[in-house]
């Protein structure tokens, strides 16, 4: 019995306190998005702002393990 899966989609698991939960529930509903796209919408503005993303990086960003 093969199971073919879609690779094309990776599923993370975030696991937060009760209070931090909170704050992330209370901004997701102001911002009217899902779960799934807070998500990405945070982990993009993440990357952003250490300039991962950017074309001029202001400062050298390591995201290896040292």
């Amino acid at each position: 019995m093969s199971e073919e899966v879609d690779k094309s989609f990776i599923r993370r698991t975030v696991v937060f306190n009760k209070k931090v939960d909170e704050e992330v529930e209370r901004v997701r509903r102001r911002l009217e998005m899902s779960k799934s796209e807070f998500i990405r919408y945070s982990v993009l503005r993440m990357l952003e702002e250490l300039n991962v993303l950017s074309a001029k990086p202001t400062k050298k960003v390591s995201l290896k393990e040292e």
